[in-house]
């Protein structure tokens, strides 16, 4: 017996009828009776007293009427039950964000996941590409939001945005330069920069590379992995480094950091959404990606991602 035998034979006992049963079910006459006497002979006894007034269960079709309402009010509430978890999925779910994209958007995220998802438990965090990389391989990142080389495997991914990336400098008033005045290639060969090391998925391998093109190599004064770090001495005057508009937003707003792009040079990298190849996306994780592409497809909708531009179909 189904499911769907079930619903017409609680329709028939209802409504006191094959007939009038056809009618409320929609299901010809016919068909509702060979259904009846499949049951019966399925099971070996007779469900149904029939007369010329109708039909009305027998002992056996009594027990079998009331067991079909169970079922069929228990398969009603694990519909509802999985609906109620679309709509507001529990589990675990451990994100992890490049540092220049979260320090732009990471609290309004959180606030939104909040609000809307109370029920998830979300492990966030942010840091350089290469490490959220690696974390999402060994498993300890459920979804990671940051830049990756293309020819780089391993992991589902696809872009969702592009950054302008800008020759960064401490704010400065009366020298001639200025926020979003070009710097030129001779100027450049002059600027002293702060970097991070040398690893894949990291900003430096960019630049090195655009600069090979004009045949100029950086005047690297050090080497510093922490993010707050080259934004302190950067603001401090002590040298350049290069990074989007997300990433020294707050600095640019506060006129201690300000941004140039470079003559004749366009320098921007790619944002992927990656997710695991070999773990099956719960509806907590599939929802977290949802809402965050959202949210960055709103940000830079309404403007308020400068320097920044949708890639593809981020639906």
């Amino acid at each position: 017996m189904d499911l769907k035998q079930f619903r017409y034979f609680i329709g028939i006992c209802d409504a006191g009828s094959i007939s009038r049963a056809a009618k409320v079910l929609h299901v010809a006459q016919p068909a509702l009776s060979t259904h009846i006497s499949n049951m019966e002979a399925s099971l070996g006894v007779e469900l149904l007293h029939r007369s010329s007034h109708g039909v009305v269960p027998t002992e056996s079709g009594e027990i079998l009427y009331a067991a079909a309402q169970r079922i069929m009010r228990d398969v009603s509430r694990i519909s509802e039950e999985v609906r109620t978890l679309q709509r507001n999925p529990v589990g675990k779910v451990a994100i992890g964000v490049a540092e220049a994209q979260g320090n732009f958007f990471g609290d309004v995220f959180l606030h939104r996941m909040l609000s809307l998802f109370p029920s998830i438990e979300l492990h966030y965090t942010s840091g350089q590409s290469s490490d959220l990389y690696r974390k999402l391989q060994s498993g300890s990142l459920d979804i990671g939001l940051f830049y990756k080389e293309p020819e780089i495997g391993g992991v589902d991914s696809r872009v969702i945005l592009n950054e302008e990336l800008f020759v960064a400098s401490a704010y400065q008033k009366s020298n001639g330069t200025s926020h979003g005045s070009v710097v030129t290639l001779e100027e450049l060969r002059t600027l002293p920069f702060i970097f991070p090391r040398r690893t894949h998925f990291s900003i430096r391998q960019i630049v090195e590379f655009a600069f090979d093109g004009i045949d100029l190599a950086p005047q690297v004064v050090a080497e510093m992995d922490s993010f707050i770090s080259i934004k302190k001495y950067v603001s401090k005057g002590f040298a350049c480094t290069i990074l989007p508009w997300s990433a020294l937003y707050e600095e640019v707003e506060n006129k201690t950091i300000m941004l140039r792009p470079i003559e004749g040079v366009e320098l921007s990298r790619n944002i992927e959404l990656c997710l695991p190849q070999d773990r099956p996306q719960s509806i907590a994780v599939r929802e977290t990606s949802r809402l965050l592409v959202q949210l960055i497809e709103e940000l830079i909708n309404e403007g308020k991602w400068l320097n920044a531009r949708l890639i593809g179909d981020s639906s």
